[in-house]
């Protein structure tokens, strides 16, 4: 689904992610995994290389299309909610997707149910729990249909309870919806408990690739960390 070829500013970064992967990308702080992410979709543009996403180059003219088929999570959850409900915070997306009426009622009941946030329409996301303002983040991209979710640190600031939620969410989501999950994330912990394929970056290049049991027999964060 996702092709990316020789992107100098990532040093010759090669991938692919298919259908129904769970994909971790390892790598310390400054080893390009937000460069990577704001290229999946267009925030960023290669200054040289090829970025196709299903069949399409990531390039002005297709990113509207590109953009309804990648949805981004934010790290931080504030960063991504502005609306005083959340019923309108899920309703923003489909509106800029032209839809309305029934279908616009029945996205955003159908998204709340699967995060398990049903009731909480009528909500202001300021004063929800950060575990709920993640799921009510995740709601608002899984209402606009997306193949592909990119999620940078998904269990950022959360507690432990929080966290073992989210990972069933996401798996929820992986194997029932098909949707592949992209995330980045320097608590290793969770990999294990997500990750089908793991790339460990550092200083903008690949440096293992493989399985979550291949690459963390290698110890990944023994050397690329320092």
């Amino acid at each position: 689904m996702f092709l990316l070829y020789g992107c100098s500013a990532l040093n010759n970064v090669n991938l692919t992610i298919n259908k129904g992967d769970i994909v971790a990308i390892l790598g310390p702080n400054g080893a390009g995994n937000s460069t990577l992410f704001q290229l999946f979709n267009g925030l960023l543009q290669p200054t040289s290389g090829t970025i196709t996403v299903d069949g399409l180059q990531v390039c002005k003219k297709n990113l509207p299309q590109i953009r309804r088929g990648v949805g981004m999570v934010f790290q931080d959850s504030d960063d991504q909610l502005f609306n005083s409900t959340v019923h309108q915070e899920i309703a923003y997306g489909l509106m800029n997707m032209h839809i309305s009426g029934k279908e616009l009622e029945e996205s955003i009941a159908w998204a709340l149910d699967v995060v398990g946030m049903t009731g909480y329409d009528s909500r202001s996301p300021y004063n929800l729990s950060g575990g709920e303002k993640k799921r009510v983040a995740l709601a608002s991209v899984l209402a606009m249909g997306p193949k592909v979710m990119v999620l940078a640190e998904p269990t950022s600031s959360l507690d432990p309870r929080g966290v073992s939620k989210l990972i069933r969410l996401l798996n929820l989501i992986n194997e029932k919806l098909g949707i592949a999950l992209i995330f980045a994330t320097h608590d290793v912990d969770i990999v294990p408990l997500l990750a089908n394929r793991v790339y460990l970056l550092s200083k903008g290049e690949i440096i293992l690739v493989g399985t979550t049991e291949e690459v963390f027999s290698h110890n990944p964060t023994k050397n690329a960390y320092k």
